[in-house]
């Protein structure tokens, strides 16, 4: 009896100086309260922006504190250093508290986002996260068939496979179009805009769209949001110049990228129009439109497979185009000024996804809730509270 009741005071004393330790360590650091108001449309998931004087910081640490655990899902910007991305889920009328200190925490052995540039053997700009995959060609497949269309990788595991599936393509092991159980390449992109490209049309009916991107830089690299700009040879459409260059983002635990699309022309013209595509599937290719986007399910060799597109800016409403040098996609066509910008979301899941999507409806439901969420995102409540 009595050793039993030592071993116990013992275990006692060991957890008030672990917790002391603890407190001490985050005594003088910030604590973060995000918070969804009762009366919101819907739940909240996603990544918040929170702008937080970090000054005297040499290290940033984040802690959960409703369990107390060190919290892995955040990163400080790589373009500013008063910017921490946090990923958080919301319940309406919920608040989460995390506490910013400076100390270092565990080392996080791997990326839920990331970006990297696949050179010398290819010039491909690959990203992914824990759900999705996603590339576009460089200057190196320039006279080739690709273009400036998104390509799609479909992986069934939630941890990195683009460094690995590239490197067993270049040492000849295996094809990243083989089933290699983690998942394969088996979207077709081709020349049209794939999911996500952007496509231009002129008033004679005549579609156009970027060869492979010239330049890129990498402006976030994870680990809870990819970032990176990409810029295009301009090309001549009516005889006007299009130049086009984009910013492309992809945030942990979503299906889809976002796109921000800059277009200058040479001068003006009233003749020419630009839109995000979505290219149809090849198989069983079936079209549901939404008020705000579209979404496209079909077959990929032998798996239900689903698509993506919608607009956060402008009104068009999408509809199917068949074109001769594109192939078949949907778009959303509006007139191109001098300067223009569209911004969307693109994506694709399938049955076998780390987050599995089996229909139709079930992958409605998850378009419309990341919809959802990035217009939630001005009415996140953010208080920062410095400890004493």
């Amino acid at each position: 009896m009595f050793i039993f009741e030592y071993e116990v005071f013992v275990k006692r004393i060991i957890f008030v100086i672990l917790f002391i330790s603890f407190a001490n360590c985050f005594a003088e650091g910030l604590e973060i309260s995000l918070g969804l108001a009762d009366d919101a449309v819907a739940d909240f998931s996603g990544v918040v922006d929170v702008k937080v004087d970090l000054g005297g910081f040499s290290n940033l640490s984040v802690v959960d504190l409703d369990s107390n655990q060190e919290y892995p899902l955040f990163q400080v910007s790589e373009q500013c250093e008063d910017l921490v991305f946090i990923y958080v889920d919301l319940k309406r009328g919920e608040s989460r508290r995390f506490l910013f200190a400076d100390r270092s925490m565990t080392k996080v052995s791997y990326y839920f986002c990331r970006s990297l540039y696949i050179f010398p053997q290819r010039s491909d700009l690959a990203w992914e996260n824990n759900l999705a995959a996603y590339r576009v060609y460089g200057p190196l497949l320039k006279k080739s068939a690709e273009r400036s269309g998104v390509d799609c990788w479909t992986k069934r595991i939630s941890s990195n496979v683009v460094e690995r599936w590239y490197s067993l393509e270049f040492s000849g092991e295996q094809s990243y179009h083989e089933d290699n159980s983690e998942g394969f390449d088996q979207y077709s992109v081709g020349s049209g805009p794939g999911c996500g490209g952007v496509v231009f049309s002129s008033s004679s009916k005549k579609f156009y769209n970027s060869n492979t991107f010239a330049e890129y830089e990498i402006l976030e690299s994870g680990p809870v949001r990819t970032r990176f700009r990409l810029e295009y040879e301009g090309f001549l459409a009516s005889g006007v110049k299009i130049t086009e260059s984009r910013i492309v983002s992809l945030d942990y635990n979503s299906f889809l990228s976002h796109f921000v699309v800059d277009v200058d022309l040479s001068r003006p013209s009233s003749k020419l129009n630009f839109s995000p595509g979505l290219a149809f599937f090849k198989k069983e290719n079936s079209i549901v439109y939404g008020e705000d986007f579209a979404l496209c399910s079909g077959r990929l060799f032998d798996y239900k497979a689903f698509s993506a597109i919608a607009l956060l800016s402008g009104s068009s409403k999408f509809s199917p185009e068949e074109t001769n040098n594109l192939g078949s996609f949907l778009s959303a066509f509006a007139p191109l000024s001098q300067s223009s910008r569209l911004e969307y979301l693109a994506g694709l899941g399938w049955e076998e996804s780390p987050v599995a999507v089996n229909s139709i409806e079930s992958w409605e439901s998850i378009v419309s809730g990341e919809i959802c969420s990035r217009k939630l995102l001005p009415s996140i409540k953010i208080i920062i509270q410095r400890g004493e």
